[in-house]
């Protein structure tokens, strides 16, 4: 089993994101995605503002088993609520049971964090869900996510997945 977790790792920070509708080509090791930054700057952003977005994902690999990456793309209707020029605003996938509701927060070298835990989680350790993408264009924003939960056996588990968050409004 740990033999295989190793070959997943290794498999996932070999991994080269591709093509298709997510993204052009960039490089980046699956267990890359940085942690949401515990301050923002209070100085205004100027290039994600609220409206109407479609948040996509494609798995890259998994630890425990349970997905794979097959190419299949998730595709979720996002529309971002706040203040324009905001660093803190809420998005609400329209389309998603397990994990509607995220928080968005945008740092000083305007990267986007997206946050959010299973709805209706009773207890603790819930499952949680997170990304962090970047400009690639006036309305496109891509990048990497990962989300973690505990195995059936109580060990930790986590799904890498390629994230897009594509303004649709405009």
């Amino acid at each position: 089993m740990s033999s295989m977790r190793g070959l997943l790792t290794a498999a996932a920070t070999a991994t080269v994101l591709s093509v298709t509708s997510l993204t052009a080509a960039q490089t980046a090791p699956a267990d890359s995605v940085p942690a949401t930054p515990a301050t923002v700057p209070d100085t205004q952003q100027t290039f994600l503002g609220p409206g109407m977005y479609v948040f996509q994902t494609r798995v890259r690999a998994a630890t425990c088993g349970d997905d794979q990456a097959t190419g299949y793309v998730d595709s979720f209707i996002a529309p971002i609520h706040g203040v324009p020029g905001s660093r803190r605003m809420v998005m609400h996938l329209l389309n998603s049971a397990y994990f509607p509701d995220w928080t968005i927060t945008i740092t000083e070298r305007d990267e986007i964090y997206g946050d959010s835990s299973l709805a209706n989680w009773r207890g603790a350790d819930p499952p949680t869900n997170h990304f962090m993408v970047t400009r690639r264009d006036a309305a496109r924003f891509t990048g990497l996510g990962v989300r973690r939960y505990r195995g059936q056996q109580g060990q930790p588990c986590e799904v890498y997945v390629d994230a897009l968050l594509r303004r649709v409004d405009l």
